[in-house]
């Protein structure tokens, strides 16, 4: 089975002739010594299940994308401290799955490139699957799905034995029935794309911390032994345990010895719930770690984060990092980030993502994103989302809007999905502020606009979970409308907030934004008028 890559799949979104300018300026420090002070996160925001690869002289990194477009988005760095959004995946769905898009897994077998993933199959259960291309950045072409079990098949990895013989490692989702988990390996064709033989399960959760789960496998050789790196615990929401452990044998069938330490990283002052990594070795022979962790503060907020660490061996022969302590971190208040999107350029930027069941209407021209639904059937007020993951609890947003239509409501929001979500909008003349919940969606504060003029609409957070909803003719004098905002209801299980734009209503119509402007952690004081 096959289905478009990220190249053929551009003719589903027909609507779109983009222009795009952006900038990006992040200000983070990255220390490759574990000694130091490391500038995690290394991809802020919502970046779970990170994967990690070396080839043609970078590195490169994809994580899961869940119920957002393109779909696994794919990073780039030279040094392991600065990444650069390089295109997807896919930039559709493939045609055998609908959601639950995560665990992307890239693998370099010998210059060979493919991508393991997991995803629910369109009236079925999470199976693992497989893409291929002839570069890390793509184009992939999907095969479909290799295993599917009947309580779920996930995070996906690929190994060879001593001998060069291929292997696949998965997760049975056997927790999502309330059963203990397990780790198999099968063998694959000589070039993955096939399973052959049996499956043999090597690990199960027999470990008090690991609680009911053990998931996020990766092996990689090192001296005489396989080392199997893996997450135990619950791995999302306000109550995770994750945790990260690891195990070796001699050869891949076992039998496999968990470290004693385990885990290996675990939650400190800074970081919580690290966990599901993968290892790179840099050109000097240095192992590091990618892997997700929440923030300590205001964590489900942002969503899990993808940091780095180095890799120590003991003397024992077992990995270490940061000496036990957890993630090595510094304050995020020194992580300044600022993305200006004046809508200027050739493409629409891979920083943009919008919900995979509902791709948007776009057209780009004059310096301007013309946004529209493409159903217009349902009278949906947010029929046509393109969204950011949102950096830091900390942000101030804004964009200059002029609606299409007096029928279209044009929104900036703040969203763990397109059900539920916060924002301000224009529509009918007039200002409002709305909230939805679990797709129920409301005004909350109406007031009308002095004139039908363009107008700059904004948010700002600061940190504590409510937000404020600001509005201004000239982009320098603002007000406020309604009153401050809770986000605690807004938040997916396992995904983090993101801040949009956003055009709907009944009769269809369309809408305008200008001079997009994400900046942390600069902003309003909540609930005041600021100048």
């Amino acid at each position: 089975m096959t289905s478009t890559s990220e190249a053929d799949s551009e003719k589903e979104f027909v609507s779109m002739s983009w222009i795009l300018s952006v900038l990006i300026a992040v200000s983070v420090l990255l220390s490759c010594s574990p000694a130091a002070a490391q500038g995690n996160p290394i991809l802020p925001g919502d970046h779970p299940d990170p994967s990690i690869i070396r080839a043609n002289g970078f590195y490169w990194a994809s994580n899961t994308s869940a119920e957002w477009a393109p779909v696994f988005p794919i990073f780039r760095s030279s040094d392991l401290r600065n990444w650069q959004t390089t295109g997807s995946v896919f930039r559709a769905r493939p045609d055998w799955a609908v959601r639950n898009f995560w665990a992307p897994e890239l693998v370099n077998d010998r210059g060979h490139f493919r991508v393991y993933y997991a995803a629910r199959k369109k009236d079925g259960p999470l199976c693992v699957a497989v893409a291929t291309a002839s570069a890390p950045q793509g184009p992939y072409e999907d095969h479909g799905p290799l295993v599917c079990q009947p309580d779920g098949a996930i995070d996906p990895a690929f190994v060879r034995d001593e001998s060069g013989k291929p292997f696949l490692i998965w997760k049975e989702d056997a927790n999502s029935i309330h059963q203990p988990t397990k780790i198999w390996i099968q063998p694959t064709s000589e070039d993955g794309l096939h399973l052959l033989g049996s499956p043999t399960a090597i690990l199960t959760n027999d470990a008090a911390w690991e609680g009911e789960v053990v998931e996020g496998p990766y092996i990689l050789r090192h001296g005489d032994y396989f080392y199997l790196f893996y997450a135990g615990g619950a791995c999302c929401g306000e109550r995770c345990s994750y945790g990260e452990g690891v195990a070796r044998a001699r050869n891949l069938h076992g039998p496999w010895q968990k470290d004693p330490s385990n885990p290996i990283i675990a939650t400190n002052a800074e970081w919580k719930c690290p966990g599901h990594g993968t290892l790179v070795r840099t050109a000097s022979g240095s192992d590091y770690l990618m892997h997700h962790a929440y923030p300590q503060e205001n964590s489900i907020f942002i969503g899990r984060e993808s940091v780095v660490e180095r890799v120590a061996w003991n003397a024992k022969g077992w990995p270490e990092i940061n000496g036990g302590k957890g993630v090595p971190g510094i304050s995020r208040e020194t992580h300044r980030i600022t993305l200006i999107d004046d809508f200027k350029g050739p493409t629409l930027s891979p920083t943009w993502q919008w919900p995979i069941a509902d791709g948007p209407g776009i057209r780009i021209a004059d310096h301007s994103l013309r946004l529209a639904p493409l159903n217009t059937s349902d009278g949906d007020p947010l029929g046509a989302i393109v969204a950011q993951t949102l950096p830091s609890p900390s942000f101030r947003v804004t964009v200059e809007v002029s609606p299409g239509s007096s029928e279209a409501l044009a929104s900036i929001a703040v969203l763990g999905s397109a059900r539920d979500a916060v924002g301000i909008g224009i529509q009918h003349g007039a200002l409002v502020q709305w909230r939805r919940d679990h797709g129920r969606w409301v005004k909350l504060a109406v007031s009308p606009l002095p004139n039908q003029a363009n107008v700059f609409l904004g948010i700002a957070m600061q940190g504590e979970r409510h937000l404020n909803t600001v509005w201004s003719q000239d982009g320098k004098r603002w007000q406020s409308l309604g009153k401050i905002l809770k986000v605690d209801s807004l938040p997916p299980w396992d995904t983090g907030l993101r801040v949009g734009l956003a055009c709907g209503g009944n009769g269809g119509g369309f809408a305008t934004f200008q001079h997009f402007s994400l900046r942390t952690p600069d902003v309003w004081p909540a609930g005041q008028t600021t100048r």
